[in-house]
């Protein structure tokens, strides 16, 4: 009897263990999501689990007590996204590299959200959506980019990412406005990291996203591609600080953009 007490105590420890990890900090609520987890699915929320898993977690957390911490219980925008959106408020030794002083003056008026991460895919953002970064607010629009770190996936499969995505923002913010923009240009062909063929293959979701948000009412289109791409089809190298992310003249177009689609001042 002592023995059995002792193996279902130490089956009760391992069970909590094995809980933590995805429930550090505020995590608290099952995404509702759990039992269609699939080896190779990104049309439902996965939480992410490689090198980077315990940044992703600190952040997520990080943007769980930013919405906490906000009195007024609104956003004006929440930007949904990857490094690209990640960095727009972000600040490092030479802060003009990124676009913080953009963010800054840009949107000085609004209460804005950050809600993007480094690396992010379309399913690991999908899961911090899921799991309590739609809760707890009301918002005006999010605008969401997402999809340019799903190389391994092909562009259909990468659009049914997406749309389920944004299938989950509407389900929890069904009067808000959500800009879904087209997967920026890039071509930072350095292999065996990425190639044109994957760099095609990944902008290639973009004809389904945009079928996509013609047929839906509340999702609106914007397409940057005029504004960071020559004539010739090659991107304009000075919006970009490693022609994929933006730097401050790329991250003054998105913002010029997207608050003109929106009808706020500039």
């Amino acid at each position: 009897m002592r023995g059995m007490k002792i193996l279902g105590i130490t089956a009760i420890a391992l069970a909590a263990l094995a809980v933590l990890p995805g429930t550090a900090g505020e995590l608290k609520d099952d995404d509702g999501h759990t039992a269609a987890y699939e080896k190779g699915r990104i049309d439902v929320p996965v939480r992410r689990n490689d090198s980077h898993t315990e940044k992703y977690l600190n952040r997520h957390n990080s943007i769980l007590g930013k919405i906490k911490r906000n009195e007024s219980k609104r956003f004006d925008i929440v930007f949904c996204g990857d490094s690209i959106t990640h960095n727009w408020s972000r600040e490092r030794t030479k802060k003009e590299v990124f676009g913080l002083d953009v963010w800054t003056n840009e949107f000085a008026n609004l209460k804005v959200l950050n809600c993007g991460f480094g690396g992010d895919r379309v399913e690991t953002l999908h899961w911090r959506l899921a799991n309590c970064e739609l809760k707890g607010y009301e918002a005006g629009a999010f605008c969401v980019l997402i999809g340019t770190n799903n190389r391994q996936d092909d562009s259909e499969k990468i659009a049914e990412g997406v749309k389920a995505l944004v299938k989950t923002i509407e389900a929890a913010h069904p009067e808000s406005k959500i800009v879904l923009m087209k997967i920026l240009p890039r071509d930072d062909i350095h292999p065996p990291k990425v190639d044109a063929e994957v760099i095609a293959r990944v902008r290639g979701a973009n004809r389904y996203l945009e079928e996509f948000a013609a047929h839906d009412g509340q999702v609106a289109w914007l397409d940057l591609d005029p504004f960071l791409l020559n004539d010739d089809g090659s991107i304009k190298a000075e919006c970009y600080i490693d022609r994929i992310h933006l730097n401050p003249a790329g991250y003054r177009i998105w913002a010029r953009e997207l608050k003109k689609l929106l009808g706020l001042p500039k």
